[in-house]
């Protein structure tokens, strides 16, 4: 049942997005925070979970504008996927043609992808 939520985490930014006709607003802003995550090990996630899962996840990706709804993350995801924090300012700060001793914000580097 779990993997029943695979997807729509996707998407919600572009639908906010979407939603506020005027387009002043961004969608979704990126928050900096700490959190302590208690992993208690209760949904089993074998190969049917992570299969079901991608299912999901496929089965948005296929719809016309929930697909289309989901490409700014998945391009997020490209650039922040597995990486830490360092090699994501880097990355960014390239992209942002920052030189290192001016301010960073993810959220800047974020924007580009989002627009």
């Amino acid at each position: 049942a779990g993997s029943n939520s695979w997807g729509p985490d996707y998407l919600w930014c572009q639908a906010a997005r979407e939603w506020d006709d005027d387009g002043d607003r961004p969608g979704c802003y990126l928050v900096p925070l700490v959190s302590s995550h208690e992993n208690s090990q209760q949904i089993e996630k074998g190969d049917a979970f992570v299969a079901k899962g991608h299912e999901n996840i496929d089965r948005f990706k296929n719809h016309p504008k929930f697909g289309k709804w989901m490409k700014p993350a998945f391009a997020w995801n490209r650039i922040v996927g597995g990486k830490n924090l360092l090699q994501i300012e880097r990355y960014c700060r390239g992209k942002l043609k920052l030189k290192k001793e001016d301010s960073f914000d993810v959220q800047s580097c974020s924007m580009l992808v989002i627009k």
